[in-house]
C-alpha cells in the first residue's frame, strides 16, 4: 500500500488495512480520492 495512503488514513483503519490489506478497498479508497481531487477541475 502506498505510503501516502497509509499517511492519509486515521491510525485505527491504518491498522486494520495493514493487517488485511483488502485490495478491493484500497481502490475504492484510491478511486475515491481521485475523483475528490479532479472534481474541482470540472466544475
Amino acid at each position: 500500500m502506498p505510503r501516502l495512503l497509509r499517511e492519509m488514513l486515521p491510525p485505527e483503519k491504518r491498522e486494520l488495512r495493514l493487517l488485511k490489506d483488502p485490495p478491493a478497498e484500497i481502490r475504492d479508497l484510491a478511486f475515491q480520492m481521485l475523483a475528490e481531487a479532479l472534481l474541482p477541475l470540472y466544475e
